[in-house]
């Protein structure tokens, strides 16, 4: 009787140690989930705070473009220009209004804006016909920022001659200058009283006078030298900011975007049909509203706690827009607790059963599995793998659960692991972007500011050569920056699966010809013999035309560049039974194996240099090995050092 005491008293020792231990493990994994879950809300916070700063950054850096390049004409265009074939397709629409209502051959609607403004076309002083040919030279710029920003709903001159030129094009009926303009934001910001060191600016949200709805505009202001002229603007619709807070985590309506006091997206209550701004405070939980100004308080991208809800925030570089999310803390346990729920499905049954039974078994059906219940979990927690040993029924749950709980503790932990070797991974690529951004702007950005300070500073007496000299170097500095950023926005394009294909059949003779008309001019400048030869029959390649040309483009200019002085370049189409390929042959420095091999990768740089101090940006032959395997194509080297090299590009045959 005494042993039963014992055995009795032992056993449900036992089970209490057993149950404190279980629930021990479960409030230490309901901790782990936890913190992982607030873990995964700052990354996913973060994942959209940067693919909106993305956006805010091309269009930023587009509407400079757009500056830069209207001042660039007003420089170097001092004089009345002849008119362009486009000027004179403006026409008067009315007895005070002119507008280009109808687009002739060789333009088309799709290429040019609609330039409407208020007064006539006779007889206007210098500027206003210098200003009208530039505000014309910016529609195919209107077309690249369009592209380069997608979903922005307008690109714009606004003048302070009484006219618009507005991108895309749309009908005077729809759309006309109006002194109305220039009350709005998008014009005012730019005024000299109002922007006096000529930033960058956003406006406030405002409804599109153009029928798109509730929009915000990215502005700049156009000098020419001293003289405010107007201002270049693209516009986003509040509509296309929801697309970057659709289907977060929990609930899309806690994310959302402010500006100031204005609601500028929310997945419910802002929307397309919506005639006014909502205030920031309405997108907050009632119980908070009249302290959510606090949360700013703490720092940017922390979780925060107030009041009953975790609170976190994103001051959005190059704007004065906040991302913000808010969630309640039991949502928070909830999902916590849900992910856990097996535990107590599995174990606290086990540990029900473990008690009606214990009282009846004997040494055989309870020592013996404990002993090798301890030995699992010693195994288990080694790390040693091995057959599960014949146990009782009641035994074999808590052998396949501590089974579970360590492969699936294992499980969490590579994964740790691996989660953070991949963001070492991320973090060490986006040094090197921004450590090549930064080296290859600078310098160009400094020969920008020199040549801008000699002639600001000495503008009188230099003559209008070294002025052109001066603007030529700006352009040529400038240009180079342009196709490094364009290079950058191609491969983030081609790695985030947004470069679209137009895949068709394209004769390649006229294709090849096209992209050598433009190279001719600087192969001659380097006394260097093209020698191009093709089929006398034409080849039909299967292949997005505009890429194509992209690709070739790349090829011949390497050849050109790395060619020395008076060496031929040689240019062969040929076909097999299957592909159409084209040869580029030069005699230049060639590459060496280890060049070879590192040829293709992003940011390579080579033994071989330019011959006549051209530049590299180590992104070329990267985007031109994507977009070729993109198109179901190769493209290879064939190179010995010393002897030249020849680079092979290899695509479908049209059938």
């Amino acid at each position: 009787m005494q042993f039963f005491k014992r055995y009795n008293y032992l056993m449900l020792t036992t089970f209490v140690v057993i149950w404190s231990v279980a629930f021990g493990l479960f409030y230490l994994q309901y901790n782990i989930h936890y913190e992982y879950e607030i873990s995964q809300l700052k990354n996913s916070f973060r994942e959209r705070w940067s693919s909106l700063e993305q956006v805010v950054r091309a269009t930023k850096y587009q509407v400079e473009g757009l500056r830069m390049k209207a001042e660039t004409y007003l420089i170097t265009q001092v004089e009345s220009p002849p008119a362009s074939k486009l000027f004179s397709q403006l026409q008067p629409i009315s007895e005070q209004f002119y507008g280009l209502d109808v687009v002739k051959s060789p333009f088309s609607e799709k290429m040019v804006g609609n330039l409407t403004g208020q007064g006539s076309l006779q007889n206007r002083e210098v500027d206003f016909y210098r200003e009208i040919e530039m505000a014309l030279e910016l529609n195919p710029f209107f077309q690249i920022a369009i592209h380069n920003v997608p979903n922005a709903a307008w690109a714009y001159y606004i003048s302070t001659h009484r006219f618009i030129n507005l991108y895309p094009w749309v009908n005077s009926q729809q759309f006309i200058f109006n002194e109305e303009l220039y009350q709005h934001e998008f014009y005012s910001l730019g005024l000299p009283a109002n922007n006096p060191e000529r930033h960058t600016v956003w406006t406030n949200a405002y409804m599109d006078s153009a029928g798109k709805g509730l929009m915000v505009t990215c502005l700049a202001p156009v000098y020419d030298g001293k003289h405010f002229r107007g201002t270049v603007a693209l516009d986003l619709t509040l509509e296309v900011l929801n697309q970057f807070i659709e289907n977060f985590r929990y609930n899309s309506e806690n994310l959302f975007i402010i500006n100031n006091n204005q609601l500028l997206a929310h997945t419910t209550l802002v929307s397309p049909k919506d005639k006014a701004v909502h205030s920031a405070a309405s997108a907050f939980p009632e119980t908070i509203r009249s302290q959510w100004q606090t949360l700013f308080q703490s720092p940017e991208t922390e979780l925060v706690k107030v009041g009953d809800y975790w609170m976190i925030y994103k001051n959005l570089s190059n704007t004065p827009w906040k991302l913000i999310f808010w969630v309640p803390n039991k949502l928070i346990v909830q999902e916590v607790l849900y992910s856990i729920s097996w535990t107590l499905a599995v174990l606290l049954p086990s540990l029900f059963i473990m008690l009606l039974f214990t009282t009846r078994i004997t040494r055989q059906e309870f020592i013996r599995p404990a002993e090798l219940l301890v030995e699992h979990l010693e195994k288990e927690h080694q790390g040693i793998k091995y057959i599960l040993p014949k146990v009782p029924p009641t035994w074999q749950p808590w052998f396949t659960t501590i089974t579970h709980i360590f492969t699936e503790n294992r499980r969490l932990v590579t994964e740790l692991k691996d989660y953070s070797a991949s963001l070492l991974s991320l973090n060490q690529e986006k040094n090197e972007i921004l450590g090549i951004v930064a080296h290859d702007l600078k310098n160009p950005l400094s020969a920008i500011r020199g040549a801008a300070e000699l002639i600001q500073a000495d503008i009188e007496n230099l003559s209008r050569e070294e002025i052109f000299e001066y603007m030529g170097l700006i352009y040529q500095t400038a240009q180079h920056m342009f196709q490094l950023i364009t290079n950058l926005l191609d491969v983030n394009a081609i790695e985030s699966g947004k470069f679209n294909f137009k895949l068709a059949a394209v004769e390649m003779q006229p294709l090849v010809q096209i992209v050598l008309n433009n190279y001719l001019k600087l192969a001659h400048a380097k006394r260097l013999e093209i020698h191009w030869s093709a089929p006398p029959t034409p080849l039909l390649g299967w292949l997005d035309q505009g890429t194509g040309e992209q690709i070739l483009d790349n090829l011949i200019s390497n050849a050109i560049k790395y060619s020395p002085v008076g060496k031929p370049i040689y240019i062969r189409l040929l076909q097999t039974e299957q592909t159409v390929c084209c040869e580029i042959q030069d005699e230049g420095p060639g590459l060496s194996e280890t060049d070879q091999q590192k040829l293709f990768s992003k940011f390579a740089k080579l033994t071989a240099q330019p011959t006549a101090g051209e530049h590299s940006t180590g992104l070329g032959l990267f985007i031109v090995k994507k977009l070729v395997t993109a198109m179901n194509g190769r493209v290879w080297c064939e190179s010995e050092l010393g002897k030249g090299s020849c680079f092979i590009v290899e695509f479908p045959k049209y059938r």
